[in-house]
């Protein structure tokens, strides 16, 4: 149900044998973890690029039901 562009695709969820498990769109590139790794800081302007982002996301699923509880850098 959640269509956004910040927010990666889920397609399908399952189990098999004792492993449960997560069928997600694969998104080619960097995480902020990896940027923040080469970078050590951002300028003000982008760093908030990155919070308006994440947050938009964030307002996207919530505004859907969905609460994500575990938002980090990778």
């Amino acid at each position: 149900q959640l269509n956004h562009p910040n927010v990666v695709q889920a397609f399908d969820v399952g189990q098999a044998g004792d492993f449960h498990y997560f069928v997600m769109e694969y998104v080619e590139g960097r995480t902020v973890h990896d940027m923040i790794a080469q970078h050590k800081r951002f300028k003000e302007g982008e760093a908030l690029d990155i919070v308006i982002a994440i947050a938009d996301a964030l307002r996207h699923a919530h505004d859907r039901g969905l609460i994500h509880r575990d938002v980090k850098p990778k």
